[in-house]
């Protein structure tokens, strides 16, 4: 039977907090990124908890990984097969929970962001306006990339799910079984393609987002 692709995953990055002081009294500093910053870090905070839950599905994966190269050193007909599918299935309950906790996290961060629009438009400095307008573009491309990811991710569970059915059957349809794994390992090598994308956007948005601090006369503390 083939094999599929390692599921490890490219951990993706979640946005920098920047520990910012906002000299409200000091007529230098630009009140529309004052404002703009606030919102920004609120985002940031929303995000707190994404790296911790991407290890965690790494983890998942690596484990499903062990589990699926066991049941094939394994007879199809081995009744050791059906513990080890338990177990797979679990941890897919598991990743598939993840995956529904990071795009909540997501969703509540980019609508906090979405509340700079109007903000931007009062904007009178050009290039400040053209700064925040650069850093909006990133951090959209970077929702719609996690979209992507989240739909696909949905989809390799499925395809998991389609495959663990398949193993525990005692006479294995070959033709539908190497089916899924062609798909699963095109899912999983696009995901990865994806995660690289999200990381270059949430990268691009972090540099946007601090030039435009400085840009608008925001220190940064000594914390």
């Amino acid at each position: 039977m083939k094999k599929c692709a390692t599921k490890t995953s490219v951990l993706i990055v979640a946005i920098v907090i920047a520990c910012i002081s906002i000299l409200t009294g000091c007529e230098s500093v630009n009140k529309e990124i004052a404002t703009i910053y606030l919102h920004l870090e609120k985002a940031a905070k929303e995000e707190s908890n994404l790296n911790k839950y991407q290890k965690d599905l790494n983890n998942l994966q690596k484990q499903e990984n062990d589990l699926y190269t066991s049941i094939l050193d394994l007879k199809v007909t081995s009744r050791k097969i059906d513990p080890i599918l338990e177990k797979a299935r679990e941890s897919l309950q598991k990743r598939q929970k993840l995956i529904q906790n990071e795009n909540s996290i997501i969703e509540n961060s980019y609508k906090e962001v979405k509340k700079i629009k109007t903000i931007m438009e009062k904007i009178d400095d050009q290039t400040l306006r053209n700064k925040s307008e650069k850093m909006a573009k990133s951090i959209k491309k970077r929702y719609e990339i996690f979209k992507k990811i989240y739909y696909l991710s949905n989809e390799n569970i499925k395809t998991d799910q389609k495959l663990y059915n398949y193993l525990q059957q005692k006479n294995i349809h070959i033709k539908n079984y190497n089916k899924q794994i062609k798909k699963l390992n095109k899912d999983t090598n696009q995901l990865k393609e994806l995660e690289k994308k999200f990381n270059f956007y949430t990268d691009q948005y972090n540099n946007a987002k601090m030039t435009l601090y400085k840009a608008g006369n925001l220190k940064w503390s000594s914390k």
